[in-house]
């Protein structure tokens, strides 16, 4: 049953880092974060600008998880799975009520006997990275993808013991398709 609750905070944490980063995106018009120059084939990075939204986003995924361990969940995209079922005390920070024979790997005793509550912590310290590929893209087209890379930690606090588990979470802020010239000898065969 904890492997259950490790999959609802990563699926949790995965679905407010991709609506933190649609709504900075879309929140503030940021343009052109990168520059193709045709003639010399060159792409170089406007780096305020992807410092910037790297910013913007880890500080506003900062706010949203204090306030999840503060209880404050009723503005943020919570699953109602969440809601029901085994979290409960919610008003609380999440908390998730497991059965102690799940809790020791019985599959037998699994839903069998009292349940214990198990709190779950966000850390308020988020690593962030930017990853920047380009890759070919059919002919003579480019494609530039950057992604934001979030590591968070959570805490699973439990009667008698603690574990803590780092959560990463790989999204894009932007993919592009920069079209090239189309070679002379694919226009003859065309033409």
């Amino acid at each position: 049953m904890k492997e259950y609750v490790d999959i609802e905070i990563e699926r949790l944490t995965n679905n407010i880092v991709t609506k933190a980063v649609s709504e900075k995106m879309l929140s503030k018009n940021y343009g052109k974060i990168y520059i193709y120059d045709s003639t010399n084939k060159n792409i170089s990075y406007d780096t305020l600008k992807i410092n910037e939204i790297k910013k913007n986003i880890t500080e506003y995924v900062q706010e949203i998880l204090l306030n999840l361990d503060n209880g404050y969940i009723e503005k943020y995209f919570v699953p109602e799975r969440i809601h029901s079922g085994r979290f409960k005390n919610i008003k609380k920070g999440i908390v998730c009520d497991v059965s102690i024979g799940s809790i020791r790997g019985s599959t037998l005793f699994a839903n069998v006997g009292p349940s214990i509550p198990i709190k779950i912590v966000f850390s308020s310290q988020i690593n962030s990275d930017i990853d920047i590929q380009v890759k070919e893209y059919g002919i003579n087209n480019i494609m530039i993808q950057i992604y934001l890379i979030l590591e968070m930690k959570e805490q699973t606090i439990m009667p008698l013991s603690s574990k803590r588990k780092s959560i990463i979470v790989r999204t894009p802020i932007s993919i592009d398709i920069i079209k090239g010239e189309i070679p002379e000898y694919y226009q003859k065969l065309f033409h």
